[in-house]
């Protein structure tokens, strides 16, 4: 990859991060499912690159691209891990209710 197609592949992955943030509010989980395919397709081409030498400009800015996705990606990653952890607790009180009502029918 160029250096230039890796700051665009960069820009991609932090608009893709904020679509995510976006999507999570919305509870859209199957554009949440798109949109983590898409950015692991990213940053599976960032890695499999060899990688030029970047001027100091773009060396910031790369690493400030770096920087907010990585926050972003954090607290998507926290808010899934809730959004999960909320569904599992909301399936076992299913189950419960279930198992109560078939006890005393």
């Amino acid at each position: 990859m160029t250096v230039s197609r890796d700051i665009s592949a960069l820009q991609e992955l932090f608009v893709l991060s904020q679509t995510e943030s976006l999507m999570l509010d919305e509870g859209n989980t199957e554009e949440v499912r798109r949109i983590a395919g898409r950015k692991a397709e990213i940053v599976e081409n960032l890695s499999a690159g060899k990688r030029e030498p970047l001027d100091p400009a773009l060396q910031r800015q790369a690493l400030e691209l770096i920087s907010r996705i990585t926050a972003i990606d954090a607290k998507n990653r926290t808010r899934l891990e809730l959004w999960r952890s909320e569904s599992l607790l909301g399936l076992k009180q299913i189950h419960d209710e279930r198992h109560l009502k078939n006890t005393y029918q």
